[in-house]
């Protein structure tokens, strides 16, 4: 009755309710599957009997229909200058709103800024009427940019006292209630398809491991309140300082947060950069220079971290890393160019630095040519490389060795059963063991290919995460 993939079964399924005349979107009804499979803990879509993808489909669609009928599907709930919102609707509106007028004022995160309308809804304030309609624009973003300033937060610890992780430890800080934030935690971990999402979260990969050892999270996680009623600007340094104080207890390796204390995390993160010879978060400092540069604060954010992926390893305050973004930014984006993340790097050209671009339009070369010239020399990314000897041919090529195709067909025990399952799909699939053959299954370019396949040969993992993410 049902195809193989889950696209296909869905895909039918949404013929099927269009011609019963509901209209759902191809998203939607996946959000529905997953919640479904979530509720009844069923195992992944391969791995489902075909009684259970046939039950697994009719609950879904069953479940689709009553919210449809019930009116709750796609409900927009708020009602603004006579459009109708949903509330993620409503809230990357004001998001975008806040970020052209570049404001130092925040948001607060989705489920909290939904949660406080209704409380505005149901005590009929000057701000939103009982029956959703918002009397005024500018006191909504004012509301609910108030309330992350005045919403008390609090830092909280995960334990983990048994298990595959025991010993390991999480730091966090909430606006909401600490269980609800631990269900969030759980649910984003343990949902379909999270390992290769967040391959890298090693609170996700932590709660997995040990929901896998038991179901009952009683018997392997302790949470303790750490501090409470604390103001946000207070909340951030305590915990940055805390994740310090853990890490020196336990080990950088037993802390569980998205990399070592300061780094990015939550909403505004904990990273500690410099900028202007002051100490900011990371993701106020991001906003501090797109203020100055009067630019979008997203374009900022996109060239940031591609900037900052070369200084991973190094502390960002003695780097002063931002205050290199600003003056880089202003130099090639105030011409109306992209900007990539290889502009970060510089490379020496008659005693000067210039970016690859830069060094193409002096010489006259292709940035294509300049590239690959440093590449065959190893020090493509090298920051401060003689270009000046690289494009004079004084320093000598090197052999360049791509690891073979058959050395990513090696199953390890890092790599999640899901994921391995789809590396075994593509190997019995792809016709010849080529790197130009894979390319041609994954609809990907050979070079492409080659280059990740070098950059990633000790982690194979990483390797087919990146061209696996979207096959189902």
């Amino acid at each position: 009755m049902f195809k193989i993939t889950r696209i296909v079964a869905l895909k039918d399924l949404m013929i099927e309710l269009k011609g019963h005349g509901y209209e759902v979107t191809e998203s939607a009804l996946k959000s529905c599957f997953d919640r479904v499979q979530r509720k009844y803990r069923l195992p992944s879509w391969y791995n489902m009997s075909v009684e259970q993808r046939e039950e697994t489909l009719l609950k879904a669609r069953s479940k689709l229909i009553h919210s449809i009928e019930s009116g709750m599907h796609r409900r927009k709930s708020w009602v603004l200058d006579g459009a109708g919102y949903t509330t993620r609707e409503l809230y990357r509106l004001i998001g975008q709103d806040l970020a052209i007028r570049h404001s130092e004022m925040q948001l607060p995160t989705e489920q909290n800024f939904g949660r406080y309308l209704a409380r505005l809804k149901k005590s009929a304030s000057d701000v939103i009427e009982r029956d959703g309609t918002i009397i005024s624009h500018e006191a909504l973003i004012h509301a609910t940019t108030n309330f992350v300033k005045t919403a008390p937060c609090t830092i909280y610890q995960i334990d983990f006292i048994q298990g595959p992780h025991a010993g390991k430890k999480y730091v966090g800080m909430t606006q909401c209630a600490v269980s609800e934030r631990i269900r969030w935690h759980v649910m984003n971990a343990t949902r379909p398809g999270s390992p290769e999402k967040n391959p890298r979260n090693r609170l996700y990969k932590a709660l997995r491991d040990s929901f896998n050892f038991s179901s009952k999270s009683e018997r392997w996680l302790s949470i303790r309140i750490l501090n409470t009623d604390v103001k946000l600007a207070e909340a951030k340094a305590a915990e940055s300082d805390h994740c310090e104080i853990v890490a020196a207890e336990i080990g950088q390796e037993n802390l569980l947060n998205v990399a070592r204390p300061g780094s990015v995390g939550g909403r505004s993160g904990t990273r500690r950069v410099m900028y202007k010879k002051k100490k900011y978060y990371l993701h106020d400092g991001v906003r501090a220079v797109a203020r100055d540069l009067k630019v979008d604060d997203k374009d900022t954010a996109k060239f940031i971290a591609r900037y900052l992926y070369h200084f991973r390893e190094q502390p960002l305050c003695d780097q002063h890393a931002l205050d290199a973004v600003a003056e880089r930014f202003a130099r090639i984006g105030s011409s109306g160019g992209q900007l990539y993340r290889e502009d970060a790097i510089h490379y020496l050209l008659n005693g000067k630095r210039f970016c690859i671009r830069e060094a193409a339009n002096i010489t006259g070369r292709k940035p294509d040519q300049i590239r690959s010239a440093l590449r065959c020399r190893g020090l493509l990314g090298v920051e401060n490389a003689d270009l000046t000897q690289v494009l004079s041919g004084s320093i000598p090529t090197i052999s360049i060795k791509t690891p073979d195709t058959s050395h990513f067909y090696q199953k390890s025990d890092d790599i999640a059963k899901d994921l391995w399952r789809k590396v075994e799909r593509v190997q019995s699939n792809c016709l010849g063991k080529s790197w130009l053959k894979l390319a041609l299954y994954l609809g990907a370019k050979e070079s492409s290919l080659r280059y990740t396949a070098r950059r990633f040969e000790n982690d194979v993992t990483a390797f087919w995460n990146k061209f696996l993410s979207d096959h189902i």
